[in-house]
């Protein structure tokens, strides 16, 4: 009924009488309110009680807290105000609830507690005006005593000579003001300004605690935080045990040492890796180390407020791998009655404790007492082992590997070759066996040394596949018994390797006569445990072919022609030798050259056989062998120029040469068929000549004798380029090589290499094709206490004096012997043989004789000096006029040319030398007349050749003619040849004048011998006729 009161009372009133005929009355003001009724009769009941009515205002009304903190706490002071906007002086105040009967404005709570928490409500009245409730303020009092304040440091560790700030919150508001407490101090430190960072520099145990309101409420303090003040001071990360490698699975302690007393009793920070490790300790231990707990450690000391700077790290490594022990012995092998020192270690380290082990023939280990040295001395054989121990508990490095030790019995062994052969050859395959009369060592294996130098790996036998040089030594060996037992080394066997050997072959003759044969043999080192390989080539150019094999006495007989070898062999694989020098078998039909030493101007015949049936239809072509620069490394070294009257070749198998002065090569071929079938060329067959027009062989030393570890130098002279020297050994064959290769050739010089042992015939040749002289050199081959004859290389002339000496390598001898053609000259020995003037007689072999000791024999060839008598009535006045003269000495030539032939159907070998130089010779000449000479001289080659030249001196430009003829004077069939010539010499003056005295006198020497066989030390003198000739008028 809003403000109106209806009161169904006949009356009613308050402090002003108001009067309404039905009970009813609406008021609009606060105030006390009662009523009566009464009659018409105005009868008035009694008052009724009082009614307060008050006037509801429209004034807001609130609750509000002070202080206006967000959080109350049990204990804290806190003020509930009920504000009013309505500007009213006397309004009290009711408050919901209300346990402390508050009427005024504030609501009081002096010491919170839970159960003042709640809701509260408020409102005002003044007389009989009210205020609606206030909208519900809720209070919460936290069940909590007191709040705690939170400490904060940036850092807990002020650096050296820094600071570090501090701050303090409660509950994260800024109604409190902070009150600052170090150590344990009662007494706040600080200004107490509300959440004002703290900056402090010293070390210490610092809290706080906030505070606020009136009287003021404190929190609880903070926990304390530790503040620690660095200090300058380092400390040093120490590693125990302090072993230089850790090992995974090994203990190690990390300790931090400071040497400042206010840290010894302190606590050690750790770090790895500059990662602090949590925790604070006295030392860092690794109990089983593992690849993880590798790196930079460090650490630094704290007492409560104090700390050391940070240590230098120490760098930890933990090894991966567990490490294995080593062991060595000084040697693998106990000597007899002796033993062996064993050493042990791990890593080059001393901190282990070594144990060893021992394993017996049998296969069980024992343990040896644990050595901390490291050193064991053992006599016993076994396989030996170690390994190394360290720490507490006890870490073990793996064991090492075994090694054998051996101990040596006193049991010795043979070496045994096998094949035993006296002499072992470069190539050969040989077996070394090692014998031992023992049955502990029968079954074992060998081991073998060389020159004490133990060989690798062991076995029964030593074998050598192919032997080289260097397998040449003392070879031993010895045997192993069990595995630990091993005898004494044998005794030594010498082993020496030889250069592969050269078959020696050898001909009863090199020429089969008619319906006979030859018989070769062979032989190797004079051993019979070769088996004999037969070679033989039907031409110099053609390929060797297999004849017989495996001939176990090395002897053949053979009646063919051809060039035959051999070699030997044994073995399985067969080993063969070099191949034999091959020796040329000729039938009676050969290929020749006659002469082989040159007459000059005399004919040379040609020969060429070896064709098995000559006369079928063969014709014959001669060739002259010229030298050929461009051929210096191919076989032949010459090319060949058709001989005049050769081109259509020649149906006799000879051929004669006319004229020929100088040395010289010949070849021949035969051919047949058409078109023409060719054979291959003969092997090139010479005549030496020890004369020469333009190119001459010079030698030095000056002689025929040389030791063969001397250098010899063969010297061409002439006008040419492009000089090779050749030879002919004294094996009856022409050499494949030139200087270049058994020699130095340095321009026109061939310098003989030391260690030679070809004697034989050495010319030069030309890269024009020029033939020099020829040479004879013998080779001294015992170079060790041989001796030499000293006599002159090139011929000499009669009435020259000459020298003949002797000497070993290094001096002249005295009291020597010197044998002339193998008599002995003087039965007194001298030290020289001096020959005042040489004669024909003097010419022939000679050798000298010392202590037992022959030199070898050198052949001395003597010019022929020609003399003509100076008075005509010694002469023998032949025909009267100089024409009939040269015809009758021409007819007389030729009756003797054909009385000669008649006496042989053989030839013989022509030679013409030519005089040393041309000085030598102009001195030399035996005079005839004041103006001019004639000579003649002889060169032999082999014991049984004499060859002789006659030679012709004249002033220049004289117009003489000289006619020079040689005949060749054989003996008869069957008898050794003699060498023998019969030289005629006609002279023809020039006619249409009259001969002086001064001028030369024509006359004729003929050489006559016995028809017996001829002797060297013959002397023969030479029959000269005198030639009248007179000037026509």
């Amino acid at each position: 009924m809003g403000n109106e009161l209806l009161l169904r009372l006949s009356f009613c009133y308050s402090e002003t009488f108001t009067d309404t005929s039905d009970g009813v009355f609406s008021i609009t003001e606060g105030g006390i309110y009662r009523c009566r009724g009464f009659t018409k009769r105005n009868i008035l009941t009694p008052e009724s009680e009082e009614v307060i009515i008050y006037e509801i205002v429209s004034s807001r009304v609130s609750v509000t807290l002070e202080p206006k903190w967000s959080q109350i706490y049990r204990g804290e002071k806190v003020t509930l105000r009920c504000e009013i906007r309505r500007e009213e002086t006397q309004w009290t105040y009711e408050w919901r609830p209300n346990r402390n009967s508050a009427t005024s404005s504030e609501y009081k709570i002096n010491s919170a507690t839970e159960s003042d928490s709640g809701e509260y409500r408020c409102r005002a009245k003044s007389g009989y005006k009210l205020t609606d409730w206030s909208d519900a303020f809720r209070l919460s009092v936290l069940s909590v005593r007191k709040p705690r304040a939170t400490v904060r440091a940036e850092r807990t560790i002020i650096p050296a000579g820094g600071s570090v700030t501090l701050s303090c919150s409660v509950d994260d508001s800024a109604d409190w003001r902070i009150y600052w407490f170090r150590q344990d101090s009662d007494q706040p430190i600080g200004n107490n300004k509300p959440y004002e960072d703290f900056m402090v520099s010293d070390g210490g145990l610092y809290s706080c605690r906030g505070g606020r309101g009136d009287p003021v409420f404190y929190t609880e303090t903070s926990t304390k935080v530790t503040i620690q003040k660095t200090v300058s001071i380092k400390s040093t990360v120490i590693l125990q045990p302090n072993w230089p490698q850790i090992y995974i699975g090994e203990k190690v302690t990390l300790k931090c040492e400071i040497q400042d007393g206010r840290f010894r009793y302190g606590t050690k920070q750790w770090r790895k890796n500059n990662l602090n490790k949590p925790g604070w300790s006295q030392e860092y231990m690794i109990t089983t180390a593992t690849e993880f707990d590798s790196g930079d450690y460090s650490c630094r000391a704290g007492d409560r407020f104090f700390l050391s700077v940070w240590s230098d790290v120490f760098t930890l490594v933990v090894s991966v791998r567990k490490p294995r022990a080593t062991v060595r012995a000084e040697r693998a092998i106990i000597p007899a009655g002796g033993s062996v020192t064993l050493s042990c270690s791990v890593d080059g380290s001393a901190d282990w404790r070594i144990y060893w082990f021992r394993q017996d023939s049998s296969g069980a280990s024992t343990n040896i007492n644990n050595e901390p040295g490291g050193v064991l001395s053992v006599s016993d054989g076994g396989l030996y082992s170690c390994r190394g121990g360290r720490g507490d508990p006890a870490f073990y490095t793996e064991t090492s590997t075994k090694v054998t030790i051996q101990k040596t019995v006193s049991i010795k062994p043979t070496v045994i070759l096998q094949p035993n052969w006296p002499q072992i050859y470069i190539g050969e395959k040989v077996t070394f066996k090692c014998e031992i009369h023992n049955g502990r060592f029968g079954y074992g294996t060998k081991q073998w040394r060389k020159n004490n130098l133990d060989k690798p790996g062991r076995s029964q036998e030593h074998m050598i596949t192919t032997a080289t040089e260097s397998d040449s030594g003392d070879y031993s060996c010895r045997a192993e018994g069990d595995r630990f037992f091993l005898s004494v080394w044998s005794d030594v066997f010498t082993l020496v390797v030889l250069p592969k050997p050269r078959a020696t072959m050898r001909a009863d003759r090199t020429i089969i006569p008619a319906g006979g044969s030859v018989t070769l043999s062979c032989s190797v080192d004079n051993s019979a445990v070769w088996r004999i390989y037969w070679f033989k080539r039907d031409f110099e150019s053609s390929r060797a072919t297999d004849i017989k094999n495996n001939e176990p006495d090395g002897t053949i007989i053979i009646s063919d022609g051809g060039i035959y070898s051999c070699r030997g062999g044994r073995g399985d694989p067969v080993f063969y030798t070099e191949t034999s020098r091959e020796v040329t078998i000729q039938k009676t039909d050969k290929v020749s050259v006659s002469p082989s030493w040159l007459n000059p101007g005399a004919s040379v015949t040609l020969s060429c056989e070896g064709l098995e049936h000559q006369s079928a239809g063969w014709r014959f072509f001669w060739y002259k062998a010229v030298p050929d620069p461009s051929k210096l490394y191919q076989t032949p070294y010459y090319t060949y120029e058709l001989l005049p009257g050769s081109t259509n070749g020649t149906e006799q198998n000879s051929f004669i040469v006319q004229g020929q002065n100088h040395t010289a090569g010949y070849v021949c071929r035969a051919g047949r068929g058409e078109p023409e079938f060719y054979t291959y060329y003969s092997e090139p067959k010479f005549i030496w000549s020890a004369d020469s027009a333009a190119a001459f062989l010079t030698v030095s030393p000056k002689r025929v004798q040389h030791f063969r570890s001397e250098s010899v130098t063969l010297t061409c002279k002439g006008n040419f380029t492009d000089w090779r020297v050749k030879r002919f050994t004294e094996t009856g064959r022409l050499s494949d090589f030139t200087c270049s290769n058994w020699g130095r050739m340095t321009g026109s010089t061939c310098t003989i290499n030391r260690y030679w042992s070809d004697s034989g015939v050495y010319w030069c040749e030309s890269g024009s094709g020029e033939f020099s002289n020829a040479v004879n050199i013998t080779v001294q081959n015992n170079n060790y206490d041989g001796i030499i004859l000293l006599s002159p290389v090139h011929p000499v002339t009669e009435g020259d004096p000459v020298t003949l000496s002797c000497r070993d390598k290094e001096n002249l001898l005295s009291n020597v012997f010197f044998y002339h053609n193998d008599k002995l000259i003087h039965n007194d020995s001298r030290e020289e043989l001096k020959i005042s003037a040489v004669s024909k007689s003097d010419e022939g072999f000679y050798k000298c004789q010392h202590s037992g000791k022959d030199s070898p024999r050198s052949w001395m060839s003597v010019r022929a000096a020609v003399s003509s008598p100076v008075s005509s009535s010694s002469s023998v006045m032949l025909i009267a006029g100089p024409v009939v003269g040269v015809v009758l000495f021409i007819l007389i030539i030729l009756l003797i040319s054909l009385w000669c032939c008649r006496r042989s159907k053989d030839s013989r070998s022509i030679s013409s030398s030519r005089s040393e130089s041309s000085n030598q010779s102009s001195n030399r000449n035996h005079v005839i007349n004041q103006t001019g000479s004639h000579g003649y001289n002889t060169l032999l080659l082999g014991d049984v050749g004499l060859y002789e030249s006659v030679k012709s001196h004249g002033a220049a430009g004289d117009g003489d003619v000289h006619v020079y003829e040689s005949v060749k004077c054989p003996e008869t069939a069957g008898e050794e040849e003699s060498g023998d010539a019969a030289y005629s010499l006609i002279e023809v003056m020039n006619v249409g004048r009259e001969r002086r005295p001064h001028e030369r006198t024509p006359y004729s020497v003929l050489r006559t011998e016995d028809s017996g066989a001829w002797s060297p030390a013959a002397t023969d003198e030479a029959v000269y006729s005198e030639i009248a000739m007179e000037t026509a008028s």
